[in-house]
């Protein structure tokens, strides 16, 4: 197969994953709608280098690691569990602001906040581990080229499709209209959360 033709492979199977519903597209949404869209576009770049990271490893043979210690995956999976309802409890129990915060503050408090939160909530996510390293291991090629190129595929995906998200949600006409229902927001993201967590904590996870 040609490579453009396995890039564009690679393109549409990782593509489909990543506009599927998750803990970062919870997240994102979350954030935008009740934050900046600095914060919004901070957390899509954690996501981002979450992604870089994982898929470099995945690239280059990291898979062997999670392989030989099985344990690293079980105890990513329970950290991931463990901060994902962190983050959902935070939400669930978020209340009603009187008066909204002024931007300056929100920014400056909220940027590398959102950035943090978004690079660790990739990062705990065992099924965007286990996806990452089943996928590039498919499209493994001796070319180094070929499978940076499908890093960098990723990562595009990965800024494109929620960066769009977070400049969408944190338009301040729609902000304005969201913003009595932000803590509504909050709590129901939180709930989705506190369920992904139990899932993920509860599921048998193994590398394939």
């Amino acid at each position: 197969m040609k490579e453009w033709l396995k890039i564009v492979e690679f393109f549409l199977i990782y593509g489909a994953a990543v506009i599927s519903p998750g803990p970062n597209f919870v997240m994102v949404v979350r954030t935008s709608a009740s934050n900046t869209r600095k914060s919004g576009l901070a957390m899509t770049l954690g996501f981002g280098t979450g992604v870089f990271i994982q898929g470099l490893a995945a690239a280059f043979g990291i898979k062997v690691l999670f392989e030989t210690y099985p344990a690293l995956i079980k105890g990513i999976q329970y950290f991931g569990a463990l901060y994902l309802g962190y983050l959902g409890l935070i939400g669930l129990l978020a209340k009603p602001k009187a008066e909204p915060v002024d931007e300056e503050v929100k920014a400056t408090a909220g940027v590398f906040s959102s950035f943090k939160t978004g690079l660790l909530t990739h990062l705990s996510n065992p099924y965007a581990i286990i996806f990452t390293f089943t996928t590039f291991s498919l499209f493994y090629d001796a070319n180094p080229w070929l499978r940076l190129s499908y890093v960098f595929v990723a990562l595009g995906l990965v800024l494109a499709w929620y960066g769009t998200a977070a400049v969408i949600l944190s338009h301040s006409s729609l902000q304005e209209k969201l913003y009595r229902f932000r803590h509504w927001i909050d709590r129901g993201a939180g709930i989705i959360l506190i369920y992904i967590a139990f899932k993920i904590g509860l599921a048998d996870i193994s590398m394939p």
